[in-house]
């Protein structure tokens, strides 16, 4: 019974991987991680994180500083890859949330609770 537990279990991972919402999360992430515009953004933020934490210790922040590290940051949550990562996400969890639902049905109980990993010591 394990053994059909688990082909039924890898069965259902190699259809989910398959899925066109997993398919297209999978592209846009590897569109955002190889896109040079969001590298150079991307560490140009983790540089100035880090130095603004040097620079912390000795002075204040300037406003000008400041406004640099939100330009990055703008620059980074309104850039296409970005917003396509973060839709290709949502339509990717609408897919798990339905398998979800339809594994729950069936064995008459929240599977992704019972398959989480418990973050409590009494539970």
């Amino acid at each position: 019974m394990k053994n059909l537990i688990k082909l039924s279990a890898n069965q259902f991972a190699d259809a989910l991987k398959e899925s066109s919402p997993v398919r297209k999360y999978i592209r846009a992430v590897d569109n955002y991680k190889n896109d040079e515009e969001i590298n150079q953004l991307t560490e140009k933020y983790y540089t100035m994180s880090a130095d603004f934490q040097k620079i912390q210790k000795e002075r204040n922040i300037t406003q000008e500083e400041r406004d640099e590290m939100k330009s990055i940051i703008d620059n980074l949550n309104s850039h296409i890859l970005t917003s396509n990562v973060k839709n290709a996400e949502n339509k990717m969890l609408d897919l798990l949330i339905e398998c979800n639902d339809e594994i729950s049905a069936v064995i008459n109980m929240d599977f992704a609770k019972l398959a989480a990993p418990s973050t409590s010591c009494c539970s």
